[in-house]
């Protein structure tokens, strides 16, 4: 774990009183689709080799990702519609 996250990894404690190795990933609200190309990024940066374009592969994902913060807001009791779309049709 650590030599994936490097010091991104931390031990913590937990409220059930377990402690183990973690990473948190923390973002504003209506930010959290900025945390997957954070993950991303850093992974892809930290074992990959120098020069290996993660830039312009983590570019599809910034298009993508904010489209899908409707999902974020969704009540947990409450499922998904399967056809979000114009209401009506």
């Amino acid at each position: 774990w650590r030599a994936f996250w490097g010091d991104r990894s931390e031990l913590r404690r937990f409220r059930d009183g377990t402690v183990c190795e973690s990473v948190v990933w923390a973002s504003a609200p209506g930010a959290k689709h900025n945390i997957v190309p954070t993950i991303a990024r850093l992974a892809l940066q930290r074992h990959l080799p120098k020069g290996t374009g993660v830039r312009a592969a983590l570019s599809h994902f910034r298009c993508v990702l904010p489209a899908l913060d409707w999902a974020l807001h969704l009540d947990q009791d409450q499922d998904p519609d399967p056809n979000p779309g114009p209401q009506g049709l």
